[in-house]
């Protein structure tokens, strides 16, 4: 077996925090001072793949004029009887003159986790997902505090 690294683009997650209420007067917000991913051509041919531990989301920013198609990868086959996949197709529409988000996730590690690469280089416990377009598309993965 050869020893490869993925060919898609991995993305670092990043732990979503409750904000210090003597900083913030709503104990409740959410800090997210998360890196944002801007989305290359390469990552629209290979995909990108994150670790998942079941309480990851998945967030995308577009910006683009056009409709945008986010795709996430389900390697595991239907459990309610049927013999095909069901990946998780989401959309941004078109014609956004403003940042528009799609917020997509939890991922249980049953249904969405798989292997990629070979080998000592091959990475475990990753979920992929693939948009249509990159222009002007972003993405962050965020670990919430609970599920």
């Amino acid at each position: 077996m050869a020893n490869t690294a993925p060919t898609e683009t991995v993305l670092a997650v990043q732990t979503a925090t409750l904000a210090d209420s003597a900083v913030s007067p709503n104990p409740n917000t959410v800090g997210l001072n998360a890196t944002v991913y801007d989305l290359l051509t390469t990552d629209v041919a290979a995909g990108l793949i994150f670790p998942n531990t079941g309480k990851e989301i998945l967030i995308i920013r577009s910006t683009s004029a056009a409709e945008v198609i986010i795709t996430v990868d389900c390697p595991v086959a239907c459990d309610q009887g049927y013999t095909t996949v069901h990946d998780n197709v989401s959309h941004i529409q078109a014609g956004n003159s403003t940042p528009t988000y799609k917020v997509v996730g939890p991922f249980p590690m049953s249904r969405w986790n798989a292997t990629y690469g070979e080998g000592t280089l091959a990475v475990t416990d990753h979920v992929k997902f693939s948009v249509d377009s990159y222009t002007g598309v972003s993405a962050m993965v965020l670990k919430t505090p609970v599920v």
